[in-house]
């Protein structure tokens, strides 16, 4: 079983671009919501209050039968309510957390958000009460990173002050710096990582950071810095990321002919392939930004990259191309990037004004919960409470307790900042 803490790390491993314990008795401590119809099983009423829908999705998670499941819903709905600045329910919901791990995620997350350091002492302190060393800093780690994407460096970086781990602790720098584009922290990040003692986690955490460098570098308008810097990398492997990035954003098409040069060096060869299949997703990518979608996806596709044929789908979408947008995203295998690829596409034709273009291209949306986040989207773009209706219809009919919890409080979340 894969913990919160890491579940990005492990998209690192499969593809760097991205049973658990018995049922037993529930000891939960549960939040606060008596009083609302959600406590006797009983949908919100219409007009939904989001109080009231996220005391549904409490109830909902608390049904979940694996503890480590419903500690992880309950974490998502703290964080989820702390985001509409409900904070005295999301500390509540933080509190009723088993789990020491995601009470530590809850916790530091809801106390970033609201500004309040005693619960990021709480969060802390859960953390310290995880008796392995390592899964210690996982927790931390992945605290730091979802603050730091947050927007709340401050708090991310005091989080990341209790890691100990070499590795965990590049990654959490390296997303802190990247969140907030501070290039010292991003030299730190990589000599932390230099100190990996295991010769392919280092790599894959400086592959990991150093593109994010680079990106950084060339915002602040340091070409020729950022350029050094990949050139640099000892590693062809993170040298291939870092060169493939680069030359994706300034448009500099012999320097990837240098990216696939250094991917050729590259030994091992899952790895290697690793670093091609990036190097031709930059690729897509710096096409799309151009408007050569039949470049990119012959790109993509040469490349096996159905990711780079997502984002093309997107980015086609963006560009106001809803038909060729849709024929890319059809035609993609994979049936969750499919998906994602739609609620993407029904978003910006929500953004373009053809609300019923989207709502037909949600509606035909294969998983049921990427469709039904797409409902809840374009509900909360044209506040229309029937299709809120709609929606929470759907969440309520999903049979899996903990991702019926995730939904109902994504429509909560949604409801508060409609209103």
């Amino acid at each position: 079983m894969i913990g919160r803490g890491l579940r990005f790390i492990a998209l690192m491993l499969a593809g760097l671009w991205l049973a658990g314990p018995a049922a037993e008795a529930e000891t939960t401590a549960r939040p606060a919501t008596a009083g609302t119809s959600a406590d006797a099983g009983v949908p919100c009423p219409a007009p939904h209050d989001p109080r009231c829908v996220f005391a549904e999705a409490v109830t909902a998670a608390l049904a979940a039968p694996e503890p480590w499941r419903r500690d992880r819903a309950l974490a998502g709905i703290a964080v989820a309510q702390a985001r509409t600045e409900l904070f005295a329910e999301a500390a509540a919901t933080a509190h009723g957390i088993e789990g020491a791990a995601e009470r530590c995620f809850a916790l530091g997350m809801v106390g970033a958000l609201q500004g309040d350091p005693w619960l990021l002492d709480a969060a802390r302190a859960a953390a310290d009460s995880i008796a392995d060393p390592f899964e210690r800093d996982e927790a931390l780690t992945d605290l730091a990173v979802t603050q730091a994407r947050d927007g709340a460096a401050d708090a991310a970086r005091r989080t990341a002050g209790g890691i100990a781990d070499p590795w965990l602790l590049a990654v959490a720098l390296g997303e802190i710096a990247t969140a907030s584009g501070d290039l010292a922290l991003f030299a730190e990040a990589l000599e932390t990582a230099g100190d990996i003692p295991d010769p392919g986690l280092r790599s894959l955490a400086e592959s990991w950071i150093a593109p994010a460098q680079a990106d950084a570098q060339l915002k602040a308008g340091l070409a020729d810095a950022a350029l050094a810097s990949a050139r640099g990398f000892g590693d062809p492997h993170v040298r291939a990321l870092t060169l493939a990035r680069v030359a994706a954003t300034q448009g500099d098409w012999p320097l990837f002919a240098e990216a696939e040069r250094a991917a050729d060096a590259v030994r091992d060869p899952d790895a290697r392939d690793n670093a091609l299949g990036a190097i031709a997703m930059e690729k897509a990518r710096a096409l799309s930004r151009d408007g050569r979608f039949v470049e990119a996806l012959a790109v993509a596709r040469d490349a096996w990259a159905v990711e780079a044929e997502a984002q093309i789908a997107r980015a086609q979408a963006r560009a106001g191309k809803f038909d060729d947008a849709m024929e890319t995203a059809r035609s993609i295998l994979d049936v969750e990037l499919r998906s994602a690829a739609m609620h993407a596409i029904a978003e910006a034709q929500a953004e373009a004004g053809q609300m019923a273009e989207a709502l037909g291209t949600a509606r035909a949306i294969t998983v049921g919960a990427t469709r039904i986040r797409a409902l809840i989207d374009l509900a909360s773009v044209g506040k229309d409470a029937t299709l809120f209706d709609e929606a929470l219809a759907a969440a309520r009919a999903i049979g899996a307790p903990e991702l019926r919890a995730d939904l109902l409080a994504a429509a909560a979340t949604a409801l508060a900042a409609a209103q």
